[in-house]
């Protein structure tokens, strides 16, 4: 008798979304733990000793001396009556609590002595490049690739502004808060429990309450959704599909639009009442257009040459460039329809791009706060869009040589 064949049962294959969601919330593990430490070490050394000199510096007249040189009410320290100040005043056109506890807990420390105050913004600074490292490490697994971004975050000369001026501390105390978001947001969906989402509040809330430019936040975390996390693909679902997944991640994150809403409000009427936003009637919305798409192009070209570096960016309300807009806005168009067209198998220029674009939107132009055009501070959340695609872009260009990788590596030291 012939030998009944076996027949195998058909094994169920999970659908390709599935398989990408899962591998990109567990990122794969190409490195050991001293290697991250030997990193971390590395580049808070680095950090530290490049910003040094900033302990040598005093309170400026442009604006430190409101925030904390003459400012009592953060001379009086800590007190029930200086918290409540903290989340009632308008000063400064500005609605930042958390910035200006920041600066009562200093004068506690330091008094009228300038260097402990920069060297908090230093220590913030530092703690933000390993943050940045830390994340990226923990959602992509690529330990060379994250550092080289960390690097470049804590090194680049536009950076200066945010960390060797006093005034500036709401800079780096909200970039701390916003990458605390953005970890808490992957650590959640390792293990997702109402404690570690509450979490993502909290964090999120202390970002507000210390610059409200970080009200792009919720838009960063779809951006993380699409890469490196990947729980939704422009390789495996069709377009509807695909819109219907991310209207489903949006409506996931309604308390955090809801609270970056509340806070662009609470900050439109600060800077209203200090006089600081200018009227349509004044800057009309073309103009701001056209000289938006100018500084995207300002801000992309200093992030290649930061020479010159200029402490104020005057704007100029009389004389348009109109051939450097028509320029710009043709560049601009152009990156997006490149990084669009590579959106399936280079994502991560796509969203590094949108990240550029994204965060920039607060301070771009389209609500003129102040007079001046552009200011290297804005750059310190945004870089990291940039930093994040041309450096996964050369890491996955020279990964299959190992000679052009060798030289790589030691170009980036």
């Amino acid at each position: 008798m012939a030998k009944k064949s076996r027949q195998r049962k058909p094994q169920l294959k999970r659908p390709p979304e599935a398989r990408a969601r899962k591998s990109a919330l567990v990122a794969p593990a190409t490195y050991k733990p001293w290697q991250v430490a030997v990193v971390c070490l590395v580049l808070a050394l680095s950090t530290l000793l490049t910003f040094q000199g900033v302990r040598h510096n005093g309170f400026l007249t442009y604006d430190d001396m409101d925030y904390v040189g003459q400012n009592l009410d953060v001379h009086h320290g800590i007190t029930i009556e200086s918290i409540e100040w903290a989340f009632t005043t308008r000063r400064v056109s500005n609605w930042h609590p958390l910035t200006w506890i920041s600066h009562m807990v200093d004068w506690s420390l330091y008094g009228n002595n300038p260097a402990g105050h920069h060297l908090t913004n230093l220590f913030l600074h530092t703690a933000n490049a390993i943050l940045l490292f830390l994340l990226l490490l923990y959602i992509t697994g690529f330990l060379g690739r994250s550092a080289m971004v960390a690097f470049l975050f804590a090194l680049h000369p536009a950076h200066v502004e945010s960390v060797a001026w006093l005034a500036e501390r709401k800079d780096v105390l909200c970039a701390f808060f916003f990458l605390a978001t953005l970890f808490a947001y992957a650590w959640n969906l390792r293990k997702p429990s109402w404690k570690r989402y509450l979490l993502v509040i909290c964090a999120f809330a202390c970002a507000l309450m210390s610059k409200p430019m970080a009200v792009t936040l919720p838009l960063t975390l779809l951006l993380l959704d699409i890469w490196p996390l990947r729980r939704i693909s422009f390789e495996s679902q069709a377009r509807a599909q695909w819109f219907a997944s991310f209207w489903k991640l949006c409506l996931e994150k309604w308390p955090l639009f809801i609270m970056a809403i509340s806070s662009s409000i609470i900050t439109y009427i600060a800077q209203r009442a200090g006089h600081s936003v200018a009227l349509l009637q004044q800057l009309p919305l073309w103009q701001r257009t056209l000289n938006a798409a100018i500084g995207y192009c300002r801000y992309l070209l200093l992030t290649f040459w930061p020479n010159p570096l200029t402490a104020y960016y005057y704007y100029d309300v009389v004389h348009i460039l109109y051939a450097a807009a028509i320029l710009s806005i043709v560049a601009l168009a152009l990156i997006t329809i490149a990084c669009w067209r590579f959106r399936k198998d280079k994502t991560y220029c796509l969203v590094g791009w949108l990240w550029f674009l994204g965060t920039f939107v607060p301070v771009i132009g389209f609500v003129q706060v102040g007079e001046q055009f552009m200011a290297e501070r804005y750059t310190y959340l945004p870089l990291i869009g940039i930093f994040i695609a041309v450096v996964w872009l050369i890491g996955e260009a020279v990964a299959k040589s190992p000679q052009l990788r060798v030289a790589t590596q030691l170009l980036a030291i």
